[in-house]
């Protein structure tokens, strides 16, 4: 399990599960040449499987991880590069109210910027898809109705299209809208097919402070 910082591709993050000793979560700051432990376990972070690791484009401190496993929170939050990490699944722990993330795995998070300055978390859960608006710090919600009942092992998000792909377990793939105007936090570059017409952008698309979109001239928008 790999993610790079969008971007600082010299930032990278890798996880390591094991049935017979505790998971862990190795930093670079220097593209591969070092790894260090973050020792997840001694800030906060239950030893259960890391199913995601994410991180905020405009924010390089800024990165999130989900867990797997029960009788836990399954969504952590770290401001300092994953040296110190916070829950953010149930804003009422201990006790688990509507508000929170059923204490159930979490197996796939994302991100994406829908204002300026507000992210939206999405998780695919043991028990379907959840969203939150602000951070994790108030309350989680599903994300849309129409799934079956079965587990969601994975997310797939076209930025400029505004869909959501669901994979579920045993059930098929699932597709929902997420609509509204496109941010582009950090860089963005438009392709289309040659075997289209062209990309189909559905609303206006908002290029965030000091970030990038590039359109090359083989692109075509519709």
């Amino acid at each position: 399990l790999l993610t790079i910082q969008e971007n600082n591709s010299q930032i990278m993050y890798i996880a390591t599960n094991s049935r017979i000793g505790p998971s862990e979560i190795y930093k670079t700051m220097d593209g591969g040449v070092s790894w260090d432990p973050l020792n997840i376990h001694s800030n906060n972070v239950p030893d259960r499987f890391v199913t995601s690791i994410i991180t905020d484009p405009c924010n390089q401190n800024i990165c999130y991880l989900s867990l797997s496993g029960y009788g836990i929170e399954h969504i952590y939050k770290s401001t300092t590069g994953g040296s110190t990490w916070f829950q953010i699944s149930n804003p009422n722990a201990p006790y688990q109210t509507a508000t929170a993330i059923p204490s159930i795995p979490v197996n796939y998070l994302m991100l994406r910027y829908i204002s300026r300055t507000q992210k939206q978390l999405i998780a695919a859960t043991d028990a379907g898809v959840y969203q939150s608006v602000d951070d994790g710090s108030k309350s989680w919600k599903e994300l849309a109705s129409g799934l079956p009942n079965t587990i969601a092992t994975s997310l797939n998000h076209n930025l400029l299209a505004g869909k959501l792909l669901v994979s579920t377990w045993g059930r098929g793939v699932y597709q929902t809208n997420l609509p509204g105007q496109i941010y582009v936090p950090c860089r963005q570059i438009l392709n289309s097919d040659e075997t289209t017409s062209g990309l189909e952008v559905p609303d206006d698309i908002i290029v965030c402070t000091d970030a990038i979109l590039e359109i090359p001239n083989t692109c075509t928008i519709k």
